[in-house]
């Protein structure tokens, strides 16, 4: 079955816009601007749509505007930009915890406090609970991806990124994070296990 990738620019409407919303006044500003300025239309997008599947390219890019200028912007929207821009700004205005359902509960242990303090600086809260709802505090799917960044360096881990959106809170992601260190340490106890009796079996 024939398959084609399309690469859509800017839309005038963007699921990811509600997600923006903790982002500062002046970057969501500066999304509004370009989503009314070059955002493709549901009309456009549709009748797009149909020319690409009827001329069967392996690879279609749809924009409003002209194809090199959309390249030569793009470093300026880049997914780690804009979250760095974000953390940057965060950093410099460091907000109270807000008031959630959730009581406050300091973390107990060192894989809570640095999960806690990773909530903290990407955030820009003072202090995150043990309990706290990542997504209560203000995070999203964008400060999410460098929330999983982190973790991935700090514990040197695999962790996925739907394990954020299963385990929101600091205590679920340490367990979470303790259980992927304990099955790599079984793992890699068995493997020397069995090396070693590779090298007491007798020859043949």
């Amino acid at each position: 079955m024939p398959t084609v990738s399309i690469n859509w620019d800017w839309w005038q409407w963007d699921s990811w816009q509600d997600a923006l919303l903790s982002f500062e006044p002046q970057m969501q500003a500066s999304f509004k601007q370009m989503r009314e300025q070059y955002g493709i239309t549901f009309q456009e997008g549709i009748e797009a749509l149909g020319h690409i599947l009827s001329c069967q390219l392996p690879q279609v890019a749809v924009s409003t505007r002209n194809l090199q200028a959309v390249i030569e912007q793009h470093e300026d929207f880049e997914l780690t930009s804009l979250v760095e821009k974000s953390q940057k700004s965060r950093a410099e205005s460091i907000h109270s915890r807000p008031s959630l359902k959730t009581a406050y509960v300091s973390p107990s242990n060192d894989t809570e406090y640095r999960i806690a303090g990773i909530y903290q600086e990407l955030l820009g809260i003072d202090r995150a609970g043990i309990n706290d709802s990542f997504f209560d505090l203000g995070g999203n799917s964008l400060i999410g991806i460098q929330l999983i960044s982190r973790l991935r360096k700090d514990f040197q881990v695999e962790l996925s990124i739907p394990s954020l959106f299963q385990s929101p809170s600091v205590a679920e992601l340490a367990l979470v994070i303790e259980e992927i260190i304990i099955g790599e340490l079984e793992q890699l106890t068995e493997n020397n296990e069995d090396r070693d009796l590779v090298a007491i079996s007798p020859s043949s």
